[in-house]
């Protein structure tokens, strides 16, 4: 029996089931299988060819904003509005409404219609159970609308298409007219509708600005009379350019600087032609010069220079005539001296005259200054006044572009619609619904899933049902020609060792597997001798399995055989013992290969901790079990502290793991039993193969003789060529 961790029995009646068994057992149902599926598939066949035959018809609409550069306010962005999943839901919510239904239903005459009428139909048995248990209402207290509406929403399908703004428009009923013309006639309806709201707001949008315009025209014409009567009451009056004040300060600048110039420009000429007289270089000035009497002064002057010339070529220096020249020379000098002194003087006359000129200019701007300064306060009121009114008549230019604009799209048609209609529902051809093809594939599939899930109850009840192994005889151990074991190896075990011993082994039976199913007994099993060429020959390995299955036969409930070797065979024991865990692995039984083998002689590649070391805690037993890589047979050795797995601890890990496995191959290699039973793990064995060279048949026969004396279920001998291991026999285990 196996123990769970707080040392309780665990049944080992689930343990039993093995998957083969479990498949075979489905296997041998496949009547149940086949003829639910071909049930099922004619069931569903029949249903789809007497069923009601219905149509489905779908339309398409596109949402998206219509408007264009013809339709769209002259003041509006040009950057198209967008569309966002939100929207398209919503307006799947619009299209589901109850108006737009009840508007289609008028339109197409469809209230009242059989098809939308229950009662029409008719209730029936059926529909009166379900009425009074409350699955649906009573159509005699709904009125024709309710009626209509309830089959509508029933057949009609409005969804989304996934990342597009398209939304599909489906109907499904029994004349495939009428689901093309619902489809289109929502659709249309749809479209239409959202133009009439658009319509709605505009009209409204109208009204409004026609409120708004009135009071700003009012508003425009009381700011202008107001700037003007200010402008008025302050003198701002306005020029070609700017108001009077500006033109005035502009004007006196202006005069100020001529004034200026002029006084400076007669100053300079005066104090110039005042220098040549005192140097008495009066022709260089230009302003005397320019004079017509000194002109005409200096013409004379000429016609003497010349006259003095011609006479001094002719006369001397104090000749009368010379003289007389000179006299008259000196005269004209002496005038034109004068003359332009006068001229000095009515030049400096003129700069005082500018000069006073100027002052009273500077004056009177000045005052005009003053004056502008005074007007400022004026300026800014006028300034505000005239921002107001600007203010104004810009807004109200711009409420009666949009009114014009709403004026423009008084009728439907010119509204921009939030959607089109971009594909039309057609006539359904076929129906959509049933269709003999899949309801027959479904009905099949739906059968062969029932038949496969009552087989796979049916195996599983009869794997747990199945009775019980039997017990196994007890262990040689107890037997009266065994010699005890010493006190050594048969160490006390008290209650709370036991427990953890116990719960360790149960830890490893769960760890291994589930429990395998239990061998058919079919033939009895005779002891012979077989001959090996050598110890891994397959002919022999496999007739070895073979007479290991039918001890299992015989015996439901033996589980250990044991592979021990005469002196001198204990290297050909170990490749047996791998070949034939790997013959019996590899025929399907769940196999453990038991290391019992103290010399270093064996072939089987050991890890570093065997079950003493487990069941005392020091490793865990995931480290313990082996796996070999050439097969699925697992591999376990007893560990360095052998003293631990005397009596009670041997023997509950070999029941721990007879639950395990199907096969538990106990290799012990060179054995001395019967002398040394208490050192052997031969007496736990039920069936034992001796290993013996050709040399020493006579003695493994003599312990073939021990064995079945003590209890042995069956005792084979293989007589194998004594030879060196051979490499290849050795196992490498993960």
């Amino acid at each position: 029996m196996v123990s769970d961790d707080s040392g309780k029995p665990v049944s080992g009646t689930m343990a039993s089931i093995d998957i083969a068994d479990v498949l075979r057992g489905m296997l041998g149902r496949w009547k149940l299988i086949a003829g639910l599926t071909v049930l099922l598939a004619l069931l569903g066949g029949l249903f789809a060819v007497l069923g009601t035959p219905v149509y489905t018809s779908s339309a398409r609409v596109l949402v998206e904003y219509q408007d264009n550069p013809y339709t769209r306010s002259g003041a509006a962005p040009v950057v198209a509005r967008r569309i966002s999943t939100q929207d398209v839901r919503s307006q799947v919510e619009v299209l589901k409404s109850r108006d737009l239904a009840l508007k289609v239903l008028k339109r197409l005459k469809l209230i009242g219609y059989p098809e939308f009428d229950r009662l029409k139909r008719g209730i029936g048995l059926a529909g009166r159970l379900k009425i009074a248990l409350g699955f649906m209402p009573d159509p005699r207290r709904q009125t024709p609308e309710q009626r209509a509406l309830d089959v509508w929403n029933k057949r009609l399908q409005v969804y989304a298409l996934p990342e597009s703004k398209v939304i599909v428009i489906s109907y499904t009923s029994r004349d495939p007219r009428i689901a093309a013309a619902v489809a289109n006639t929502l659709a249309a309806e749809y479209v239409r509708q959202s133009r009439a709201k658009e319509q709605v707001r505009t009209g409204e949008a109208r009204a409004w600005l026609a409120q708004q315009i009135e009071a700003l025209r009012k508003k425009v014409v009381a700011a202008e009379v107001a700037v003007e009567r200010h402008r008025s009451r302050a003198g701002l009056f306005k020029g070609a350019q700017a108001n009077l004040e500006n033109q005035q300060l502009s004007e006196l600048s202006s005069q100020i600087t001529r004034a200026a110039a002029e006084r400076s420009r007669a100053e300079a000429e005066a104090r110039a032609i005042r220098a040549l007289l005192k140097k008495g270089a009066i022709d260089s000035s230009t302003a005397v010069l320019n004079s017509p009497l000194i002109q005409r002064l200096r013409e004379q002057q000429v016609v003497l220079q010349r006259r003095l010339a011609e006479l001094s070529t002719t006369y001397l220096d104090n000749h009368p005539k010379v003289r007389a020249v000179r006299r008259e020379m000196a005269g004209l000098r002496r005038q034109i001296a004068a003359e332009a002194r006068k001229i000095a003087r009515a030049l400096e006359q003129r700069a005082r005259l500018a000069a006073a000129r100027e002052q009273e200019l500077r004056s009177t701007l000045e005052r005009l200054k003053k004056k502008v300064a005074q007007s400022s306060v004026d300026k800014v009121r006028l300034r505000e006044l005239e921002r107001e009114a600007r203010v104004t008549r810009q807004l109200l230019e711009s409420f009666l572009a949009r009114y014009n604009e709403a004026a423009a799209r008084r009728d439907a048609a010119a509204q921009p619609a939030m959607a089109r209609l971009i594909s039309r529902a057609g006539i359904p051809a076929a129906p959509s619904f049933p269709r003999i093809g899949p309801i027959m594939l479904l009905s099949a599939l739906a059968g062969l899933m029932i038949g496969l899930g009552l087989a796979f109850i049916g195996a599983v009840m009869a794997a747990m049902t199945r009775p019980a192994p039997v017990e196994r005889p007890a262990p040689r151990v107890a037997g009266p020609a065994r010699p005890e074991a010493p006190a050594a190896l048969s160490p006390s075990v008290d209650d709370d060792a036991d427990a953890r011993m116990r719960a360790a082994v149960a830890r490893l039976a769960r760890q291994a597997g589930e429990a395998p199913a239990e061998p058919r007994p079919d033939a009895d099993v005779a002891d012979e001798i077989v001959s090996m060429p050598a110890s891994t020959d397959s002919r022999a390995v496999s007739a070895l399995a073979a007479w290991v299955d039918e001890c299992q036969r015989d015996a439901p409930g033996l589980r250990r055989v044991a592979v021990a070797a005469l002196p001198g065979g204990g290297a050909g024991a170990g490749e047996l013992s791998v070949a034939l865990g790997r013959a019996l692995s590899g025929r399907g039984r769940k196999t453990l290969l038991l290391d019992a083998d103290s010399s270093h002689a064996a072939p089987i590649e050991r890890a570093e901790a065997g079950i003493a070391e487990a069941l005392s805690g020091a490793v865990d037993f995931a480290r313990v079990i082996r796996r070999d890589d050439a097969s699925g047979l697992h591999v376990i050795h007893t560990g360095r502290d052998r003293a631990m797995l005397g009596g009670e601890a041997m023997q509950a890990v070999l029941e721990a793991l007879d639950q395990a496995y199907h096969v538990i191959l106990l290799h012990e290699g060179e054995t001395g039993y019967p002398l040394e039973a208490a050192q052997s793990i031969l007496p736990a064995a039920q069936a034992t193969v001796i290993v013996a060279p050709q040399g020493q048949v006579d003695a493994a026969e003599a312990l073939r003789d021990a064995l079945q004396r003590d209890g042995a279920h069956g005792v084979i001998i293989a007589a194998v060529e004594e030879r060196a291991a051979h490499p290849a026999a050795g196992i490498a285990a993960q």
